[in-house]
């Protein structure tokens, strides 16, 4: 409906992020940078938290598509999770 009226390119308010309408505001581009010097530290676990709506499901969307291909990464979108055990199972 909006892109053909509007003569938009692809359909805007997604459900979830387009990585390719990645905007380099300085705050996002200081937190990627904090994620990469972390990874580059080899620290083993990487937690990515703010406000709702404030763009880190984006973020994390940008930081793995820049990963060499042979790394391996779980991305958790949510954090409720009752127990330890269903945690570890849904990293696996």
């Amino acid at each position: 409906m909006y892109v053909g009226h509007f003569g938009l390119r692809s359909r805007p308010f997604r459900t979830s992020p387009d990585v390719d309408a990645w905007y380099p505001a300085t705050t996002h581009e200081s937190a990627l940078a904090g994620i990469q010097q972390a990874l580059g530290y080899d620290e083993g676990l990487i937690l990515l938290y703010g406000e709702s709506g404030t763009g880190k499901t984006l973020l994390a969307h940008r930081f793995l598509a820049n990963l060499p291909e042979n790394s391996r990464s779980v991305f958790l979108t949510h954090g409720s999770f009752p127990d330890r055990s269903s945690l570890l199972q849904a990293i696996l």
